[in-house]
C-alpha cells in the first residue's frame, strides 16, 4: 500500500530521506517546477554524486500533500522511517485556515 503524507497545503518543495541514513537511504528533492506533472519523477540528490536522478512513478503531488507512489527501500519501505520536509506553493493563510492565493 502507498503512503499517503497530509499537509493542509500544495507543496513547491518537497525533501524526504530514511533513517538511519546509509547508502540507500538519503535525501531526495522534488519540487513543483523541475517535471511540473504528476507523477513527479525528477529528483535531486544533494548527498550522492548524482545531478538528478529519474525514477518511474515515484511520488504525487497533490493539493493537500503529497503520495508516495513507490515501495523501493529509499521511498517506501514497510515498517522504515522517514522523514520529510516542505515548503508550501502559497505559504499564507486566511483567517480560517484556508491557503490563500493572490488574485
Amino acid at each position: 500500500m502507498y503512503s499517503f503524507i497530509h499537509f493542509k497545503f500544495f507543496s513547491h518543495y518537497l525533501a524526504v530521506a530514511g533513517i538511519p541514513f546509509d547508502a540507500t537511504k538519503y535525501w531526495h528533492i522534488f519540487d513543483n517546477k523541475r517535471q511540473g506533472f504528476n507523477p513527479n519523477n525528477y529528483r535531486l540528490n544533494p548527498n550522492a554524486n548524482e545531478v538528478e536522478t529519474t525514477t518511474t512513478g515515484v511520488i504525487d503531488f497533490l493539493s493537500n500533500g503529497f503520495k508516495i507512489r513507490t515501495n523501493q527501500q529509499q521511498f517506501g519501505t514497510s515498517g522504515a522511517t522517514y522523514i520529510y520536509m516542505a515548503f508550501a506553493e502559497h505559504p499564507f493563510v486566511a483567517s480560517n485556515g484556508d491557503p490563500a492565493t493572490a488574485r
